[in-house]
């Protein structure tokens, strides 16, 4: 069986297990990571030497990196559902995964820690507000691309509708001011109707 290294509420960690729930793959969990800890036990560094999550073991098979394992589990046990055969719409793919990765989770996070794991009394607003306007200016660029299309990946749900929908969930449940955008909206609701959203992302932010 599957087993996943990492607690629900990282949105690293979440975008594995929403994966599995969409693919019926079973798993077996332990929590490790933030107020669980576990990160810098020797056991634990010998499977990720970075001592971050997610980590999976399947069947013997190591893997880090949680894009890396969306795709593994994308290819092993969906046979590429959430991928594309077509190499521009993949390109798309790819290249809002990364986007994720090196431009809107920069911002984003600085975002969530100011606002839920730091006191009311310690918090920066100033860093808070320039951070938040700069991933809403992102947002802004995701809502373009979304005027026509009804996912990320044209008309199919992808891999990177998992890995920008984790940070929409944070984006709409974090006290910030946002801009009007209407397609991200659209596309927000359209993520709320799907199972594996409802039981896997929408948890309180910690």
């Amino acid at each position: 069986m599957l087993k996943i290294w990492g607690r629900d509420t990282s949105s690293n960690v979440q975008k594995v297990l929403w994966i599995c729930h969409e693919l019926n793959i079973n798993f077996e969990r332990v929590d490790v990571g933030g107020p669980f800890g576990g990160l810098d036990n020797i056991e634990f560094v010998k499977l990720n030497p970075h001592s971050k999550i997610p980590v999976i073991n399947d069947n013997g098979y190591v893997l880090y990196e949680s894009h890396a394992i969306l795709r593994y589990l994308n290819s092993k046990y969906g046979k590429n559902r959430f991928s594309s055969d077509d190499v521009k719409e993949q390109s798309i793919i790819d290249k809002y995964m990364d986007w994720v990765h090196t431009e809107l989770s920069a911002y984003m996070i600085p975002v969530l820690i100011g606002l839920i794991r730091t006191p009311e009394e310690k918090r920066n607003f100033e860093v808070i507000n320039e951070n938040n306007l700069k991933s809403e200016n992102l947002w802004e660029i995701l809502n373009f691309h979304l005027n026509d299309n009804k996912w990320i990946s044209r008309n199919n749900f992808s891999l990177a509708d998992i890995c920008c929908g984790v940070w929409a969930w944070r984006r709409y449940n974090l006290d910030t001011r946002k801009k009007d955008l209407k397609n991200i909206d659209r596309w927000f609701k359209e993520l709320k109707q799907r199972d594996s959203f409802i039981k896997i992302v929408m948890k309180p932010l910690s």
